[in-house]
């Protein structure tokens, strides 16, 4: 598993400059303003002048490209850019004084060991991640993994190029064909393995983060069809290009591991995005746990009292990258007649459903243990609803009526979602509702914002009070 992405880690840099930069001006000023100069009353002012050229120093860093994430291993480099924006800040500061006439007023010996203390700490933090880049480098944890498909001549140039420039960065982990190839040299070394099936069952079992079809742009209906495939998994589908002058000639191409590359898929979210809405399930479950841990203790109370058998029903459900993952719920039936499995639908006045089942049901608490499933990771707050592994659709599979069903779980499931909140909630007991639902959620995959989430959100509550299609 990648710890963190080099472009998160380039966010956490350009906070912890900023953080730095303020932490020198709070010592600077406690040891020399308030301890030498007894002068505590004037912290708000020094402060505030701190947390504007903390801001300024960002903005000059960003631009002289301080913050590039494909540098952050060299320490010279990522040094000089991060100095030579404190020098400028440092000289802005100097002209601002000069020419507001204020000069006077704030202290020599501050402005000189705050600038001091920076530069320290910012030093410190290149250092730290320089070490950090380097241990995971060692644990092969750093590289993006890389599939090919197509063992073709322009899969051997690929695999050079890629060995050449992307260096310790980038690894390939095997050459998919489902016409078998030839092995080439460069392929001699990878792990060939079958077809395209093969490659999506691969990548649901092993982490991979991007896929290059190594392809002869001659094949055109071959590599439609390929991305059409691939389109389930949440990964970046790239297409190479057989040589860099075509490259130049098409401006949406992409340059990654110093080859050109044109990407014609992408994972839903961004790395930036899958941190923000990691952010907003933690918030929010653990505000909705704290409002709701009450009525979750009685309702549990009431189950034990109720019949017996435990409290939690847990089903095996379709979860992320299409992998199983255990969901869990109050439990609403009989456990003689539960089906966990979820190939018979439930039914008004279903007789397996007990009485306080019934009404946990009515007003959608049975899923309020899947709070649970959020904080572990495996669900989100809003998504996708996770099905059933045997779950139908009218009579049949849903992946044989839904034929992109599959891309539904490109994204974690959740505990609500768009297609509940726009009618398509409960029992999916014709095709053309099941088709319907999974087309809202491949609109929420594709659209998806905080201000998306929050909408469903406010939807949800009041499908919630008016109880439609539960039972």
């Amino acid at each position: 598993m990648k710890p963190i992405s080099r472009r998160l880690l380039a966010d956490a840099v350009r906070l912890a400059d900023g953080l730095a930069v303020l932490a020198a001006s709070a010592i600077a000023f406690y040891v020399y303003v308030a301890g030498v100069l007894d002068a505590e009353e004037q912290a708000a002012l020094y402060f505030a002048a701190a947390t504007i050229s903390a801001l300024g120093y960002l903005a000059i860093a960003q631009a002289l490209q301080a913050y590039r994430y494909d540098r952050l291993s060299n320490v010279i480099y990522m040094t000089q850019r991060a100095l030579v924006a404190l020098s400028v800040m440092a000289i802005g500061w100097l002209l601002v004084g000069f020419i507001t006439k204020t000069t006077e007023f704030w202290s020599r010996g501050w402005t000189l060991l705050w600038l001091v203390l920076s530069t320290v700490l910012i030093i410190a933090v290149r250092l730290g991640v320089a070490v950090v880049v380097a241990r995971w480098r060692r644990q092969r944890r750093w590289q993006d993994r890389i599939v090919i498909v197509g063992a073709t001549e322009m899969a051997d140039e690929l695999i050079k190029d890629i060995r050449q420039h992307g260096g310790a960065d980038a690894e390939i982990v095997g050459v998919f064909d489902e016409r078998g190839g030839n092995r080439r040299p460069s392929l001699a070394d990878l792990p060939f393995i079958g077809n395209v099936e093969a490659l999506i069952e691969y990548t649901r079992e092993h982490r991979v983060d991007s896929i290059v079809l190594a392809l002869p742009w001659s094949s055109e209906e071959r590599i439609i069809k390929l991305s059409e495939k691939l389109s389930v998994l949440p990964v970046d589908i790239n297409v190479a290009f057989a040589t860099r002058m075509l490259h130049r000639h098409f401006t949406s191409a992409v340059g990654a591991y110093g080859v050109p590359l044109m990407q014609i898929g992408r994972r839903p979210l961004t790395d930036r995005q899958v941190l923000m809405k990691r952010i907003e399930d933690l918030v929010l479950t653990c505000a909705i746990t704290f409002v709701l841990s009450p009525i979750m203790l009685i309702v549990a109370l009431l189950i034990r009292m109720e019949s017996s058998g435990p409290i939690l029903f847990r089903q095996p459900r379709n979860g992320f990258n299409d992998t199983i993952i255990t969901v869990y719920k109050f439990r609403t039936m009989y456990v003689e007649r539960s089906d966990p499995s979820g190939v018979k639908r439930t039914e008004p006045g279903d007789p397996r459903v007990t009485p306080l089942g019934r009404t946990l049901r009515r007003w959608s608490l049975d899923e309020l243990p899947q709070l649970f499933n959020v904080l572990k990771g495996d669900m989100s707050v809003v998504g996708p609803r996770p099905h059933p592994v045997g779950m139908l659709a009218a009579t049949a599979d849903y992946r044989q009526v839904v034929s992109n069903y599959a891309a539904r779980h490109r994204m974690k499931p959740g505990i609500t979602g768009w297609a509940q909140v726009a009618g398509y909630r409960g029992t999916a007991d014709t095709v053309e509702k099941a088709q319907r639902r999974v087309e809202f959620d491949l609109e929420y995959i594709a659209h998806w914002s905080l201000l998306f989430d929050l909408r469903i959100l406010m939807l949800t509550a009041i499908a919630m009070i008016s109880g439609k299609e539960a039972y």
